[in-house]
């Protein structure tokens, strides 16, 4: 499988967030960054999908840093329990730890976003810019 390594930037209208400029290896060719704006306002893709399948997503939607998200374990779902958790997908290099994971920090023995891929039912439900 081929790595796909590609960006979001968000584009201001008047101060407020009104979309997503979508660039790097985008269908099928290279898209370039909105020149003019900040390249540190941009959110790389993390190679993950989520577990919601749609019409528009049929394989999930596409996990970016600074997506929000809400995750629920498997068996807690089987068992009919509404126990859902909210988290925000961080790039951590500047702490030191150069992963992705999930803030709040879940207290699991490897990292969070890991746990969670593995064993949860996950979906996007906004993004920081909300």
């Amino acid at each position: 499988m081929e790595r796909e390594i590609k960006y979001r930037q968000p584009v201001w209208v008047q101060g407020k967030f009104h979309s997503w400029h979508y660039w790097g290896d985008v269908e099928g060719g290279f898209a370039s960054p909105i020149a003019g704006n900040q390249k540190k306002d941009s959110q790389q893709y993390i190679g993950l999908k989520d577990s919601k399948r749609t019409v528009e997503y049929p394989y999930g939607q596409e996990l970016y840093e600074g997506d929000k998200i809400k995750f629920s374990e498997e068996a807690t779902i089987s068992a009919g329990m509404d126990d859902w958790h909210t988290g925000t997908i961080k790039y951590h290099g500047e702490r030191g730890y150069p992963a992705f994971d999930v803030e709040p920090v879940i207290d699991c023995d490897y990292n969070g976003l890991s746990y969670i891929m593995a064993c949860c039912v996950v979906e996007v439900i906004g993004h920081e810019f909300d």
